[in-house]
């Protein structure tokens, strides 16, 4: 997902996000713990809605 949008917009804050966002999904199951995973799965979740917005007008521009 990263590497295609890298290639569909130059946008830095777009980009920061979803690099962000890849970073908080893909350590989710490391987490030993199971409240770090539910606040960090919560973090994953406000960073998807976060990038949706920032990306959305980018989409249908």
């Amino acid at each position: 997902m990263l590497a295609e949008l890298q290639l569909l917009t130059s946008d830095l804050r777009v980009l920061g996000l979803a690099d962000g966002l890849v970073d908080l999904t893909f350590t989710l199951h490391r987490d030993p713990d199971q409240a770090e995973r539910d606040r960090r799965s919560a973090l994953a979740r406000a960073a998807h809605n976060t990038f949706i917005a920032a990306a959305g007008p980018l989409v249908r521009a």
